[in-house]
């Protein structure tokens, strides 16, 4: 039975916010951003760790909600490390073959 501040099939808790919402697109941006650079030095790099930043605060943020995470956050935090591991790797393979 529910009681009184209680909403419609939510339970005690709102369902995620635009806020959560918000930065797992923001997060989703910058993982594909990162990948599409990684071959630019640095920055496929720096938009990837934005990316990471970005889908760790929607999760944080959005987890004390008992709905499920966005896959947005998920794929957002994947292609972020993705943009990170393939910039480092093609920028240890240019220095370690012109040394």
């Amino acid at each position: 039975m529910r009681g009184a501040g209680h909403s419609r099939g939510t339970g005690d808790q709102a369902p995620w916010t635009r806020r959560e919402y918000r930065y797992g697109q923001v997060s989703l941006l910058c993982g594909v951003l990162s990948v599409a650079l990684f071959w630019a030095y640095g920055i496929g790099v720096i938009v990837g760790v934005g990316a990471v930043m970005a889908g760790i605060t929607a999760y944080r943020t959005g987890r004390r909600t008992p709905h499920r995470m966005p896959v947005d956050v998920a794929a957002g935090i994947t292609a972020g490390i993705t943009g990170i591991v393939n910039g480092l790797l093609l920028f240890l393979a240019v220095v370690l073959t012109h040394t």
